[in-house]
């Protein structure tokens, strides 16, 4: 056998490996990868069940000869310093860190004496070290259960890593991942350096031995994390609306064009202004706010009843949770009290709660979720939605809830008018609105908002308002678009 053909054989566990005689640097993502840290949270009470790092430093050790480094932590400040250590070494190379240790679906990594860390937690740090390596950072969660759900850090943080590896969301790891991912790494030599082909082998060998393959893969892809502009149209009516029958006890203004049933919640905003919290986003428009990210621009529009259109906020996004973190979390005591909260924690159960004693979404649990429909019916789902609760340890639901409570900054880049500016009208409720405005400085914000977006209209044929899709756009510099954008609102406040 040469050097350069792979050598065959099967562990004690049973997999089959391909081993590759391969010389530093690994060149399986396609970029070099100079360095690895595994970092094991595992403590002596876990170590029976266990991947042990060494193993898996054995499997890296392969491709990486004494470039390998095990780390152990036993506490959330160690993983901290740790990770601050990386970024104060000056790595410029490409990295892979490796995480060992136990995981949940809802994102929290750790071990069972006392460790607990959020993924969130770690964002910040991870990105500065991807920024160090030049955008080369790739992180390994195969030895974590759910470690996949670290991706969810891309909505946050958009450069935490280049590539993730790990173990799909509900898939558990196991004694054997250090020999999976040995058998990846084999995988992406031979398979030409792309760790896709790598993963789909993987999986294709996992089969055999196993129900499902449970390994994921994915890159960094800017077209779905990088910033964007919505035009989101909501609908203004002083038809029995919400805000009619709450107290008005700040004296705001009921002329302003607030959404018939406070969502965004304008209204609580403004009856609160004294607090200096931000607007939020629950309820309404559950696609928009499934797919929004951090950073994101939404232009709020308000339809009112004689078919006008008022330009009322520019929002941008910087926080999204989902309602159970809403209705639990202490910190956002302010937004459980909101007039757009879906529910509350009683005896162990989430309840279908609203500000309205009649709580008037009868979907509201559809409204916090991200799986279709058909998933929804069928796995029980709409059974929880018609008893108006569900378990607070329920799994299902809890893995299939979306981060979509979207709430927006409070500083300059985030805007409620005064004065809500008028944009287009139509001249019936089947029409596309009409853009022609008599006041200049209108017309150019009108210009300005059509000239980057999907379409330049708001009406869509067959879809009432405000349920039309909303038009979008990917601006070069989200920041210079929407500094443009707030001008042009100043400029048009002062006349």
């Amino acid at each position: 056998m040469t050097d350069d053909e792979p050598e065959s054989r099967y562990t004690d566990s049973g997999f089959f490996i391909l081993i590759n005689k391969c010389d530093c640097p690994m060149k399986f993502f396609d970029f070099d990868i100079k360095n690895a840290v595994i970092i094991d949270a595992y403590s002596m009470k876990d170590r029976g069940a266990a991947p042990t790092s060494n193993d898996l430093k054995r499997a890296l050790e392969k491709y990486l000869p004494g470039n390998v480094t095990v780390v152990n932590v036993s506490t959330k400040q160690e993983i901290l310093d740790c990770l601050e250590d990386i970024v104060n070494s000056n790595q410029v190379e490409g990295m892979l860190i490796c995480l060992n240790g136990h995981g949940s679906a809802d994102g929290r990594f750790g071990n069972h004496s006392g460790l607990v860390i959020n993924w969130s937690e770690i964002g910040d740090v991870l990105q500065r070290i991807n920024a160090n390596c030049s955008n080369r950072l790739a992180i390994n969660t195969m030895c974590v259960c759910n470690g996949f759900s670290i991706t969810k850090l891309w909505l946050q943080y958009p450069r935490f890593a280049r590539i993730v590896i790990g173990m799909k969301v509900g898939e558990k790891a196991t004694q054997q991942s250090a020999s999976q991912i040995e058998m990846l790494l084999s995988h992406g030599k031979l398979l030409g350096g792309k760790v896709e082909n790598a993963v789909s082998a993987l999986n294709s060998n996992l089969a055999v031995l196993a129900p499902r393959g449970n390994c994921a893969f994915k890159e960094y892809d800017s077209a779905e994390y990088d910033d964007k502009v919505y035009l989101v149209v909501y609908h203004s009516s002083h038809d029995q609306m919400l805000i009619d029958r709450l107290p008005n006890s700040a004296n705001v203004d009921l002329t302003w064009p607030y959404d018939y049933g406070d969502d965004p919640n304008f209204y609580y905003t403004a009856q609160n202004k004294s607090q200096g919290k931000a607007f939020s986003w629950g309820i309404c428009r559950r696609d928009v706010r499934n797919e929004i990210n951090v950073g994101n621009i939404i232009v709020f529009i308000a339809r009112t009843d004689d078919r006008n259109f008022f330009l009322t906020a520019v929002g941008t996004v910087n926080e999204k949770l989902n309602h159970c973190e809403i209705a639990t979390n202490p910190d956002y005591d302010y937004y459980a009290a909101s007039t757009n909260r879906l529910v509350s924690l009683s005896n162990g159960e989430y309840i279908h709660d609203e500000f309205l004693p009649e709580r008037p979404h009868g979907d509201w649990l559809r409204r916090m979720v991200k799986i279709s429909q058909e998933y929804f019916d069928t796995f029980g789902f709409s059974d929880y939605q018609n008893d108006g609760k569900f378990r607070k340890d329920n799994q299902n639901v809890a893995d299939a809830l979306a981060n979509n409570y979207v709430i927006f900054t409070t500083d300059n880049r985030t805007v409620i008018l005064e004065r809500p500016i008028k944009l287009a009208h139509q001249t019936d409720d089947n029409s596309k609105e009409i853009w022609t405005i008599d006041d200049p400085k209108a017309e150019a914000i009108a210009n300005y908002l059509k000239g980057e977006m999907s379409r330049d209209y708001l009406y869509v044929e067959g879809k009432p308002f405000p349920l039309c899709p909303a038009p979008r756009a990917r601006v070069k510099s989200v920041d210079k678009w929407r500094a443009g954008l707030i001008k042009l609102i100043e400029d048009a406040n002062k006349s």
